[in-house]
């Protein structure tokens, strides 16, 4: 394997779809060689056609898995790069088959990194199945979307064994920026975190997509209000507590130990509870937010200490 200090030189990528377009573009931006595989071969071309001259050489197009891994040994005997490395960002079933493709195709030593949104107990699972023939195996949560990850403002979390990853650290530079990564934990670490935050992002962004349906309709019906629209919207997509400073607040509260002590009690706003109210009435229910108002109490102790050292950050109190 390489080094820690042995930056890669050739990266090979299969599935070129948004996300794997723009890590092959990142890395080929990097001065790296890239070797493209997907089963829509023509997607690959397109890929290449679209690059300018100066870039084009940089990359070849493989037509199987296995001419992959023919055409990454050919280059990295060329730059004595040690190990092949390959990304793949593949959706999750589509993965596994690839796993169980390559068995025959990867040698001792190679890294795979697998940038594809599976579950934790399937990371490690593909961890344990490639140790056995001494692949190396990184699952990386791909924190971010298709303009995040062209413009590398994603964030890569990362799991997997240390000297793995320090060996591809630069492939991870290369994609995401500096800073906008790191080894978060062993193997399934990466989608285990990511699985998490994931969670919280759907259930918010539910209650976001309640609260501007409700501001929608107020502004379209209450004309008695005066709502001004444009207003409206400026103002609240600027609020503090309504932007990401409660994530930076429950870090700060989780690496500097600022959670209370003892168990805090929750409590719902009169404010709060009228909204709710008058929402149900006007036909604009925001379930959503009501059932996680409503299980306030359901929080575990340790959920309850967090949410009071997160409110008195972001409001004071």
């Amino acid at each position: 394997m390489a080094t820690k200090h042995e930056r890669v030189s050739n990266v090979g990528i299969v599935g070129m779809g948004d996300m794997g377009s723009a890590v092959a573009n990142n890395l080929i931006r990097s001065d790296m060689h890239a070797v493209l595989y997907n089963r829509t071969h023509e997607k690959c071309v397109g890929f290449k056609a679209r690059l300018d001259a100066q870039a084009q050489p940089k990359v070849e197009i493989a037509g199987s898995t296995e001419e992959l891994f023919v055409r990454l040994r050919a280059l990295n005997r060329g730059s004595k790069q040690a190990n092949s490395v390959v990304w793949a960002m593949l959706p999750a079933g589509a993965m596994d088959e690839f796993i169980l493709g390559i068995r025959g195709s990867a040698m001792v030593g190679d890294i795979l990194i697998d940038g594809a949104n599976s579950t934790y107990s399937a990371a490690v699972e593909n961890y344990e199945y490639l140790a056995g023939v001494g692949v190396h195996y990184l699952d990386v949560g791909f924190a971010g979307g298709p303009t995040d990850a062209r413009n590398r403002t994603a964030r890569l979390l990362v799991g997997g064994e240390e000297k793995a990853y320090r060996a591809v650290e630069s492939v991870f530079k290369a994609v995401a920026g500096k800073g906008h990564y790191g080894l978060v934990g062993g193997p399934g670490a990466g989608q285990l975190i990511k699985g998490i935050t994931n969670a919280a992002f759907y259930a918010k962004l539910a209650i976001d997509a309640e609260m501007y349906a409700y501001m929608s309709e107020i502004c379209s019906m209450t004309r008695t209000l005066g709502v001004n629209q444009e207003e409206t919207c400026r103002l609240v997509s600027e609020i503090p507590h309504l932007t990401y400073e409660s994530m930076k607040a429950g870090a700060d509260a989780m690496l500097n130990g600022k959670l209370p002590d003892g168990v805090p009690t929750l409590k719902v706003s009169e404010q709060v509870k009228e909204t709710i109210e008058e929402a149900m009435m006007s036909g604009m229910a925001m379930h959503a937010t009501e059932s996680v108002l409503d299980r306030y109490d359901d929080l575990s102790a340790v959920a309850k200490r967090f949410y009071a050292a997160m409110k008195h950050a972001i409001t004071g109190h």
